[in-house]
């Protein structure tokens, strides 16, 4: 298993609702910053496959949060959406530093208030 596998299934499940929230908006917000090295303003989409992994690692994360906005029994349970994580994290080829740092930078802000 990986750090950054360990790390999140230490993490998320353990967060409140809110903490939830917000971990999954930074990381959103954070996403969309690595989106911008898939185009060239000049040149349009240079890495069109990249682009579409995150806007789905973006789209997961979203229904995510809206889920638990909601209150949605439906949705995924922590643990599972931890991995969940994870295997996105795979999917855009990021190294343990690179997901480490993500983590990292989604959590520097969270509360833990209900």
């Amino acid at each position: 298993m990986t750090d950054f596998r360990i790390k999140l299934n230490e993490i998320f499940p353990k967060l409140s609702p809110v903490g939830q929230q917000q971990f999954l908006a930074q990381l959103v917000a954070q996403l969309t910053l690595m989106g911008r090295s898939t185009y060239d303003l000049s040149e349009g989409v240079s890495n069109p496959k990249l682009l579409r992994d995150l806007n789905e690692a973006q789209n997961r994360l979203a229904a995510q949060l809206v889920a638990i906005l909601f209150d949605d029994s439906r949705r995924y349970p922590d643990d599972v959406f931890a991995n969940i994580i994870s295997d996105n994290f795979v999917s855009l080829g990021l190294d343990e530093v690179r997901a480490n740092d993500l983590i990292q930078a989604s959590t520097k802000r969270i509360t833990q208030s209900p």
